[in-house]
């Protein structure tokens, strides 16, 4: 009974502090002109498989990030029938497997490409 208590207390005070800070998660998602939307926007259409309009939300980010590169990495692999996950889950996959041990790891990554 306590312990409960002191979970649901916890709990409270975790939400008051949360929402007493002033700050609006969902800010980036309501403003449609920002980089965050757009990103967001991008991150969406890639999961969904839409690589076009990944490719045009994308192109609508002003600023540069390594995010940014992946998913437009992404999004043209993906264009071409490949994904990038794939090929990072056989990378790892076949380097688990392998059974020599010329180099590290990272040596037999870029061998690969």
């Amino acid at each position: 009974m306590f312990k409960t208590f002191n979970v649901l207390v916890f709990a409270a005070l975790a939400m008051i502090t949360m929402s007493s800070c002033g700050t609006n998660f969902f800010e980036p998602l309501a403003t449609k002109d920002s980089d965050e939307y757009h990103m967001e926007q991008a991150r969406i259409f890639v999961d969904e498989k839409k690589y076009d309009d990944a490719e045009a939300s994308l192109a609508k980010v002003e600023g540069n990030s390594n995010e940014k590169i992946l998913l437009l990495v992404g999004s043209k692999l993906g264009k071409v029938g490949l994904s990038l996950w794939e090929i990072l889950l056989e990378v790892v996959d076949s380097l688990t497997n392998s059974s020599s041990s010329s180099g590290s790891g990272m040596e037999q990554v870029w061998s690969r490409f």
